[in-house]
């Protein structure tokens, strides 16, 4: 397991190991953004895509056809044994929808740390208060995963913190959980903003199979 980076930050700033583990970080997304165009994976689409539902899109940086993949990645898991997990929620919008289009338990995960955050908070709540299918986890992935109550996953979709430190780490977290055919789904894999990201992808793809890649999302099967 990688360190987790949420504990990292509950030591004193000027930790010996706090501080060589940020250097640590920093330095890997810069060499993540100097590499960049080595993490790319290739483009793999899907066909007989489920039709992206109406939705609040404004609130939302995941867009109307990646939503189809992973409407097609929870349709495609329904026959494994779990339940589905969304690492970064945010204001619920893809919560809302895939707890809609699946009867088994989604796991919002998602600290909402910060006063700017209650906001958001409160659109998750409001989003997802009809939904009896939703858990609501509000704590970092890492200690989530240190106290899971919910049994094996199925699918699940990391849309969380975009360096590179802390989408190793979730990757990392997650892939213990996740039965065998399962898949994870990862958020802006294509965007020069979190060149971490896609890096920590890349690092991971050839241990899983690449099932789709649309631009800013990558979909694994464990």
């Amino acid at each position: 397991m990688r360190i987790d980076p949420y504990l990292i930050k509950r030591l004193p700033k000027y930790s010996p190991k706090r501080v060589l583990y940020t250097g640590w970080a920093r330095l890997s997304d810069h060499c993540s953004s100097y590499f960049y165009e080595e993490y790319k994976l290739p483009i793999k689409l899907l066909v007989d895509l489920p039709d992206a539902p109406p939705a609040c899109w404004k609130e939302t940086q995941v867009l109307a056809q990646q939503t189809q993949y992973l409407l097609w990645a929870l349709r495609e898991t329904e026959s494994i044994d779990g339940c589905v997990v969304e690492v970064g929620a945010w204001r619920g919008v893809t919560t809302a929808i895939l707890a809609a289009n699946t009867t088994s338990t989604v796991v919002a995960i998602d600290p909402w740390i910060g006063s700017s955050n209650e906001v958001n908070l409160a659109s998750f709540l409001s989003r997802t208060e009809s939904l009896s299918n939703v858990a609501h986890e509000r704590k970092s992935f890492g200690l989530a995963v240190r106290e899971w109550n919910h049994g094996p996953v199925r699918f699940i979709f990391i849309d969380a913190a975009h360096d590179y430190a802390n989408v190793a780490h979730d990757i990392a977290a997650a892939r213990p959980l996740v039965s065998p055919g399962g898949m994870i789904a990862l958020h802006d894999t294509d965007n020069k903003r979190f060149p971490g990201c896609r890096r920590a992808v890349y690092e991971v793809a050839e241990h899983y199979k690449l099932i789709a890649h649309v631009d800013n999302l990558t979909v694994l099967m464990v």
